[in-house]
């Protein structure tokens, strides 16, 4: 089913991936406008704004997906550097002419535009799905998988939560709201219907759906029973098998995850998904910094070769492998190639330059995480997000390792002023601070404990996945176990007398 692979890689963030199944699609369909329209999508998923455009001009006259054309031209216009204000007007005001007289297929084409593509108009997937549901004269199969794929999608559903169930971000089993718990069980309400009749049972993308709410719900035995299904109903359909394996990752079961992994990679070497798991495996479970770092090579390379232009991605999988490296260096050398290849293509997105930042400071390498750190808060600042700060929390940091007190006090005192809470970074930021100036410690350190502890029950709650430690920051865990040691007094302990507090919490 070439649309839950244009689903499937959209929600993942693969554009490129996207491109290549339409245009394989193409080659036995040509001219086929829906296919054309979702190749023009994966152009706009990986940024290449101008050509969508182009593209989606020419695809506008045809009736079936005229609708999702202006919807998808209006998203990609907003979304380059330099807006065109004038050709968004009219692409809006035609917009409002052609809605109200879509038939089912132009809506359904455009609600799951607007629920793929994400942003502020993403609330309009809901209405348009529900429109098409009630014109539908048959079973309505395609809109109530929709409207399960919406309530899985904090933007598309209209939510004001955090939470986004897409491919590339794992939700925390049960929900962390009540919001949530009631989408996800909407959701599966949706699938159910589909997915319980005669005609329905086979429907792809609502087993793709019930997949992802048992996921949601941590059922991982029941997710793996779903994508078995897919896989006897859906040969063909090789993304089932990748999630397979990540699902036996979550589940811990490293075994069955590196040996589907390892199958994958026997058919397709260079598929992402096999080779990032198994890199992660290598560096995370076994700790093979050789075989790891022939790994990254690999996936490098898989990433060039099949989503060159996805900095997002690149980005991803290097942050995620550089919590499990170990800091060495010969590893952040073959992880700062992919980020160099995400600077490359994004140059000034605030997440990349954070991440180059942050890999310099795990290298040692101060003085350059301060630059990169501080051109990310120019960024930010040029952009309107100085909120996020993370670049000045780096930059603290990094002085502060470098011993570069005064300036770091400096920096720290404008921090205490603008945060809007003592988190744990700006507290152990103190801490340090009064480490290395021989103030006081006990007072920050004491405060950190319970943050500690919080953190850790954060973490424990999150599913096993590629970003578990980029939550749980062990360099960040590291160097606060540093910090109770230093306040012991190095004198030994006698037989039988309890571990000393500080030894106790490190």
């Amino acid at each position: 089913d070439v649309q839950a692979l244009v689903n499937y890689y959209a929600r993942a963030g693969y554009g490129r991936h996207v491109q290549t199944v339409c245009g394989e699609a193409l080659r036995s369909r040509p001219g086929d406008p829906t296919l054309s329209f979702w190749r023009a999508f994966g152009l706009i998923l990986e940024g290449s704004y101008s050509e969508a455009i182009a593209q989606l001009e020419s695809l506008m006259d045809r009736r079936e997906i005229s609708l999702a054309c202006v919807a998808a031209s209006i998203h990609a216009h907003k979304m380059a550097r330099i807006v065109d204000e004038e050709s968004v007007d009219a692409l809006e005001d035609r917009m409002h002419r052609e809605e109200g007289d879509a038939n089912e297929r132009a809506l359904l084409a455009c609600a799951n535009f607007y629920a793929l593509a994400g942003g502020p108009d993403s609330w309009r997937a809901r209405a348009m799905a529900e429109r098409a549901l009630r014109m539908a004269r048959g079973d309505g199969f395609d809109a109530k998988t929709l409207l399960g794929w919406i309530e899985l999608t904090t933007e598309a559903a209209g939510g004001d939560d955090d939470d986004d169930l897409g491919l590339g971000a794992p939700p925390t089993p049960g929900g962390t709201t009540e919001n949530d718990r009631a989408r996800t069980q909407k959701a599966k309400r949706r699938f159910d219907d589909v997915l319980d009749t005669d005609e329905g049972e086979g429907h792809l993308e609502a087993l793709m759906g019930r997949v992802k709410v048992m996921e949601r719900l941590g059922q991982v035995a029941g997710a793996l029973d779903a994508l078995n299904r897919v896989a006897v109903i859906h040969p063909s359909f090789a993304p089932a098998v990748a999630e397979k394996a990540k699902m036996r990752m979550r589940a811990g079961d490293w075994d069955a995850a590196l040996e589907t992994a390892q199958g994958i990679l026997e058919r397709d070497p260079n598929n992402i998904d096999a080779l990032r798991l198994h890199a992660f495996y290598l560096l995370g479970v076994e700790g093979n910094a050789a075989a790891g770092r022939a790994k990254i090579g690999q996936l490098t390379d898989a990433l060039e070769t099949l989503e060159g232009r996805n900095a997002r991605l690149f980005v991803s999988c290097a942050q995620d492998l550089a919590r499990v490296a170990g800091g060495t260096s010969n590893m952040l050398s073959a992880l700062g190639k992919m980020l160099e290849r995400a600077r490359a293509i994004e140059p000034e997105d605030v997440a990349v330059l954070n991440e180059v930042a942050y890999q310099q400071q795990l290298a040692g390498n101060y003085a350059a995480a301060v630059g990169t750190y501080r051109e990310a808060a120019r960024v930010a600042e040029m952009d309107g997000t100085l909120d996020n700060l993370t670049s000045l929390y780096g930059t603290i940091h990094c002085q502060l390792l470098d011993g570069q007190l005064t300036e770091a006090a400096q920096q720290l005192e404008f921090l205490t002023d603008v945060a809007s809470e003592r988190g744990i970074k700006l507290v152990f930021l103190t801490a340090l601070h009064a480490a290395r100036v021989k103030g006081d410690v006990a007072t920050p350190l004491a405060e950190l404990e319970g943050l500690l502890a919080d953190h850790m029950a954060s973490v424990q709650r999150k599913p096993f996945a590629y970003d578990y430690f980029v939550h749980m920051d062990p360099d960040l865990l590291l160097q606060c176990a540093e910090l109770y040691l230093s306040q012991e007094s190095g004198e030994p302990r006698g037989k039988g007398e309890p571990m000393s507090p500080g030894m106790e919490r490190a």
